[in-house]
């Protein structure tokens, strides 16, 4: 499986399992609150961006990082639009460390 097949099936299990569990509001709440947990232990783990990707809308943003997920060196986040900055600040450094790869080394 390529990085690109593995990233695609990635995004559609986060999908389904999303909708899975919008449906039990207690399933939900409890998931969520495993998700900060793990958010909260494992944030050292991952790595910091070393760049980021800033367009406009119908700027080739996505064809570039098409182009970046096939270069060996280089792991995607979870997901392409993480919106960190303007959505989600509120949820923190470690929330935002684990939307990006463990560190190996």
């Amino acid at each position: 499986m390529t990085k690109e097949e593995y990233y695609q099936s990635s995004l559609r299990r986060r999908k389904a399992i999303r909708e899975k569990l919008s449906d039990h509001p207690l399933l939900y709440s409890v998931g969520k609150s495993i998700h900060h947990s793990y958010c909260s232990l494992t944030h050292s783990l991952h790595t910091n961006p070393d760049f980021l990707i800033i367009g406009t809308p119908k700027s080739a943003t996505t064809a570039l990082f098409q182009y970046l997920l096939k270069h060996p060196s280089i792991y995607p986040p979870l997901t392409k639009q993480i919106h960190y900055f303007d959505r989600y600040y509120h949820r923190g450094l470690s929330w935002y460390k684990i939307c990006f790869p463990y560190k190996w080394e």
